[in-house]
This record gives structure tokens, C-alpha cells and sequence, in this order.
């Protein structure tokens, strides 16, 4: 469930797993250009600023689109007929509300499914890189690639200076302090990867520390199938 603000108009989106669209079947050429750069609101330039002067009207259209958020929420959990894979258009200024329904892309990755999910006891985000790969390429041979559905960070690069410092960590975890160089004050840039390797950190260096959570599920690919592995090992945290 999706939902959007900006100054006056908002929307309100909802999809279900169900074969239809899904968020990033509703994402286009531009959008995916804004999520290449890799940059979070919180990494935005500290010199940027709005073409126009911002206007204070976030509590009152959030509280309309949270209220239609809620709805449609509670639509759900009684099986009432609502949104479903579509989305409500609100424009405050004009009093212009209308409905949009999103057709699914049948080039969208995000309908990729696992053919099937390991369940590895032995592991969790505490188990360490070379360890887990070695186990990786044990079981399905040196072809199979390991990935991970969130944006790592192996580096930070500064385009004004030059220079760059190693960082670990998932891209939600670097925020506006860590993406300012100390040495010139510019923004500094995320090197970002998904796919893990033996000999991509050093020594020793866990799951975790790369910015896998708990109980997470990798992605496995080898061939032209795709699998997942679950590292269960971090079941019983949840399960106490």
C-alpha cells in the first residue's frame, strides 16, 4: 500500500499479490533514472533547492491520504472491495480526484519467483562471508551466484575531491552525515552492488556487516533458475 504527498495533491495505491501490477510495474523511464542515482531523500545536496518555495500543507494532505491509506486498509482485512492494483489521484488545488488502474509489465523483475527456498539451519547474518559463499559453491558448484535484493555499499566516493572511504552496510543505512566528505564538504556517492563473492570483504567480515539482516532471504541463481536461501539459523530471534 502505497501512498504519496506533494503540497496539495496525493495518492493513494494498493497492490496485491495476485498476478496484477505491482510497484515497480507502475515505474517509468524517468523514475528508474532517479532511482539510478542512487541518492535517498536524506542524501540530497545540501545546496539544492526547490523552484518554488515550499508550502506547509504536509499534516493536513497527509492526514487525507493516511485516512485513505487506513480505508483501504480496513477494506482488506474484511474482504470489502477496494483498490486492487490501482490507484486514487487526489488534487486539492482543483478538487480533481479520479482512479487509475495499472496493467502489469510482463518485463517487470519483480515478478521473478524462487523455484524453490533452502532452508540452511547452520546460517544466519552472523555467519561469515567466506564461509557462507564456500558452502554456496559446495552445494551448487562454482556457477552459482549469490544475491542480495538490497542495494550494498562497498564505498563512498567524493566527486569534489577525489577521494573515497571504505564503508559496509545496506544504502538505507548511510545517511546525510557518513554522504558528507570531512575533507571538502561535497556529497559524496555509494558504490552499490548486490551480488556477493568470496574475497569481497575482509576477513572474518559476517553477513550482517554487509547490511543482510536477520532471517533474510538470498537470492540463487544457477543457470536459468533462481532459488532463494533463507538463513534460518536466525529463526529462533524471532521465535522466542
Amino acid at each position: 500500500m502505497d501512498g504519496a504527498i506533494d503540497v496539495l495533491t496525493g495518492m493513494v495505491r494498493v497492490f496485491v499479490p495476485d498476478g496484477g501490477a505491482c510497484y515497480e510495474c507502475t515505474l517509468s523511464a524517468a523514475d528508474w533514472a532517479i532511482l539510478d542515482q542512487r541518492r535517498a531523500c536524506s542524501l540530497l545536496p545540501r545546496d539544492s533547492r526547490p523552484a518554488e518555495p515550499h508550502v506547509p500543507t504536509t499534516p493536513t494532505t497527509a492526514s487525507v491520504i493516511g485516512g485513505l491509506q487506513c480505508g483501504e486498509a480496513v477494506k482488506l482485512l474484511h474482504g470489502i472491495e477496494g483498490l486492487r492494483n490501482a490507484g486514487f489521484h487526489m488534487d486539492g488545488q482543483g478538487f480533481d480526484c479520479y482512479k487509475v488502474t495499472y496493467r502489469r509489465d510482463p518485463e517487470c523483475y519483480g515478478h521473478d519467483r524462487f523455484e524453490d527456498v533452502h532452508e540452511w539451519e547452520a546460517f544466519s547474518c552472523e555467519t561469515p562471508l567466506e564461509a557462507f559463499m564456500e558452502e554456496v559453491r559446495t552445494r551448487f558448484g562454482p556457477e552459482a551466484v549469490i544475491e542480495s535484493v538490497r542495494e550494498l555499499v562497498r564505498e563512498i566516493r567524493c566527486p569534489g575531491c577525489g577521494t573515497s572511504e571504505g564503508w559496509r552496510g545496506a544504502l538505507e543505512a548511510l545517511d546525510s552525515e557518513s554522504a558528507t566528505c570531512p575533507s571538502c564538504g561535497a556529497t559524496r556517492y555509494p558504490e552499490v552492488y548486490h551480488a556477493l563473492s568470496r574475497g569481497g570483504a575482509p576477513a572474518g567480515t559476517t553477513l550482517r556487516e554487509l547490511g543482510i539482516p536477520p532471517w533474510d532471504i538470498l537470492q540463487l541463481k544457477v543457470g536459468g533458475r533462481l532459488m532463494g536461501i533463507e538463513l534460518s539459523g536466525d529463526r529462533p530471534r524471532f521465535h522466542a
